[in-house]
């Protein structure tokens, strides 16, 4: 579809560029310069001073059972499933998100999301 969509780049460009720079830390690289850019818009003030931070997952439920799938949830019991947890600044910028499994502690991931980030 994204082939289709532009007259550029074939499908075959598009899946080498896909393999070689579309990794977990380009990403975060490139999230991060977008996130510090963000913040240095004057309309961005409006929202906040970038210095606080939200964070929360959402449940996605899995048909498979896995490793760190099977265990039972307080809040999910025996249904399989990850969570996507996002961390949010208050100037409304996406600056961290990780896939946990939903049945571990969120603790060490909001940690990590707060301490670990390119972002500023």
């Amino acid at each position: 579809k994204m082939a289709g969509a532009t007259n550029t780049h074939d499908f075959f460009q598009l899946s080498r560029l896909s393999r070689w720079h579309v990794e977990s830390e380009a990403m975060a690289r490139a999230l991060a310069t977008v996130i510090e850019g963000q913040s240095r818009l004057p309309m961005a003030r409006f929202w906040g001073g970038g210095q606080s931070a939200s964070s929360d997952g959402q449940f996605f439920p899995t048909t498979r059972q896995g490793e760190a799938m099977n265990l039972i949830n307080a809040k999910y019991g025996h249904e399989p499933g990850l969570k996507a947890y996002t961390h949010v600044s208050d100037q409304f910028g996406p600056f961290a998100t990780q896939t946990i499994p939903a049945t571990v502690n969120e603790a060490p991931y909001i940690l990590d999301g707060l301490l670990l980030t390119d972002a500023g």
